[in-house]
């Protein structure tokens, strides 16, 4: 309550536009409406005994912790891979050196743009689902490079691995914050 008055009708104005709440809301559609409401639920933080009690889970936080751990030593490797490729790519393809350069920076360009779309899903999806699902993206865009015989189709891999990368690292900070004590 304020001063003079009632916060009431602010809460169901706000309520009513969706700006209070917005986590027990599906994204795209109503739970009950849509056979995947399982996965699609809503995020939940983990438990007050699995952040505060520190022997809980152990084995499973240090599996999960390791498993994202090794997604960014794959993110770095692609990030880092073309200056290696650059002369046996540009040989075998015929591409000069500006082509290979805009491939290259798609990776990064992709990433760039997906930080806001997955700065949303980890709101709304929280981490599991977020970086195992984008982490398809950097399946599919490392079959696409791997398989690559023009520009095009090289650049269409790089893009896939940029938007597949692009939640890793945000990813395990949110794991840590959530699942460790900062005195850990």
């Amino acid at each position: 309550d304020v001063p003079g008055g009632s916060c009431r009708p602010l809460l169901e104005l706000a309520r009513a536009w969706g700006a209070v709440g917005y986590r027990s809301r599906p994204l795209l559609w109503h739970a009950q409406e849509h056979p995947a409401h399982l996965l699609f639920r809503p995020f939940r933080q983990p438990s007050a005994r699995a952040v505060h009690d520190p022997a809980f889970m152990i084995p499973q936080r240090l599996l999960i912790l390791g498993v994202l751990c090794l997604t960014a030593t794959v993110s770095q490797f692609y990030r880092a891979a073309n200056s290696v490729l650059a002369a046996p790519v540009m040989a075998a393809l015929g591409l000069p050196p500006a082509a290979y350069g805009t491939m290259t920076a798609s990776f990064f360009f992709a990433f760039m743009l997906t930080q806001f779309p997955a700065g949303v899903f980890f709101d709304r999806y929280g981490p599991r689902l977020t970086v195992s699902g984008f982490m398809l993206f950097a399946v599919a865009g490392a079959l696409i490079f791997a398989f690559g015989q023009s520009f095009l189709v090289l650049t269409l891999g790089r893009i896939m691995l940029g938007i597949g990368c692009a939640t890793i690292v945000m990813g395990a900070f949110m794991v840590i914050s959530f699942w460790f004590q900062p005195k850990h």
